[in-house]
């Protein structure tokens, strides 16, 4: 038995009481046993090494994704917003067609403003090289037009348009514009054949130098203006030609927003009181600039007191909504006159695109998109919907 104290201490511990051999089973404790390895196998089983593998690959898959994640909208943003639809198959029926009137008329799968598809109808050469429906020609015969251009061997013309009441031309390049007003020359006689008619042709010049009027019917007849909308549109009942349309462009007002930009097309909008504006869209469409337009073209004088030319205003275009993958760009430009605001007491009239309707531009892929002012920002023009699908660019 152990001695033990009154507190239960043991004062004298026999040297094999917490031997640890005892727990060894009897035929380890053998001498020839006593320097032999113990095997427990714990140093082959490792048991924390599968969790250790999982949490590694699934700690990798999870950064994987998150890369994936963050690629995905900057590698394929195209095609993410484009929306998920089946394709749609027109079928033709010509003898449907022919009896409505809408024989060879094409459609195209587009999206509007919003990114929604659409189905946009269009008329001319389709994709595939078939003929469509042609647009009908202006009534009336064609009449050449004679012009003198400003310089005869740099001057390469860009872009022309006419003021709505086609009395007006204006022709751009890549730096200037130019304008100039349609007016009727007239033809001079043939001479006279004949003993006779050189007599009545002889009489008739002495009678108008003696009296003065030789000159001045020279130049009424120069300067008379050109038969306006009829004669340049070849309507009929204009009235018979009495001489051969002319006009002599002259460089333009000087336009601050234009310079060191170059030009891609013109457009022109009037008042009822003779103002007009020049809207000029400049180099790859990114902005829309508005211009004067010469005084002298106007009707106005400066005698008269006429208001101060507006501030010189421009737009930029959004370019969001083209397409980045057919590298579409904006190439034409309409613009109409019933956006222009009249000139009020001081101020001169100017252009306005609040409203839809008021401009529209063609795209390089054959998109005709109408356009207006944004309502958070006056200076950006933001599309508002497509008004034709055509399958070559609206510039060709």
């Amino acid at each position: 038995a152990l001695a033990t104290g009154p507190s239960g201490q043991i004062h004298v511990v026999p040297e094999d009481a917490f031997d640890p051999s005892t727990f060894i089973p009897p035929e380890a404790q053998a001498a020839e046993a006593a320097d032999a390895e113990v095997v427990t196998g714990h140093d082959r089983i490792q048991p924390g090494r599968l969790a250790a593998s999982v949490f590694r690959m699934g700690t990798r898959m999870l950064i994987l994704f998150w890369v994936l994640s963050l690629a995905m909208p900057l590698l394929f943003a195209d095609q993410l917003v484009q929306p998920f639809v089946a394709d749609i198959y027109l079928e033709d029926e010509e003898d449907a067609a022919d009896d409505a009137g809408t024989a060879g008329v094409h459609a195209a799968l587009t999206e509007d403003a919003s990114g929604l598809p659409q189905l946009v109808p269009f008329a001319g050469e389709s994709e595939d090289g078939a003929e469509g429906m042609r647009l009908p020609d202006f009534p009336g015969s064609c009449e050449p037009i004679a012009v003198n251009w400003p310089r005869a061997g740099s001057f390469v013309p860009r872009a022309m348009t006419a003021n709505p009441d086609g009395t007006q031309i204006l022709v751009a390049d890549d730096f200037n514009v130019y304008v100039g007003t349609l007016v009727e020359r007239a033809t001079p006689a043939p001479p006279p054949r004949s003993a006779q008619e050189q007599v009545g042709y002889a009489w008739d010049n002495a009678a108008a130098i003696a009296a003065g009027e030789h000159a001045a019917a020279d130049i009424a007849a120069s300067t008379r203006p050109a038969r306006a909308l009829a004669a340049l549109r070849g309507l009929a009942g204009a009235g018979a030609s009495t001489g051969h349309l002319q006009v002599d462009l002259l460089k333009g007002t000087h336009c601050r927003g234009l310079e060191g930009q170059t030009f891609r097309d013109v457009s022109i909008v009037c008042g009822a009181k003779s103002d007009c504006r020049i809207i000029v869209l400049t180099e790859r469409g990114r902005k829309l600039v508005e211009c004067p337009y010469p005084a002298a073209l106007t009707g106005r004088s400066a005698r008269t007191g006429a208001p101060a030319a507006p501030e010189q205003r421009s737009w930029d275009v959004a370019q969001r909504w083209l397409h980045p993958s057919r590298d579409e760009t904006v190439d034409s430009l309409a613009a109409s006159s019933r956006c222009f605001t009249e000139a009020y007491r001081h101020t001169s009239g100017s252009f306005k695109p609040a409203a839809a309707g008021c401009a529209a531009i063609g795209t390089s892929s054959g998109r005709i998109v109408e356009m207006r002012e944004s309502t958070a920002d006056v200076s950006r023009l933001i599309p508002v919907r497509i008004l034709h699908q055509r399958a070559h660019p609206s510039s060709k």
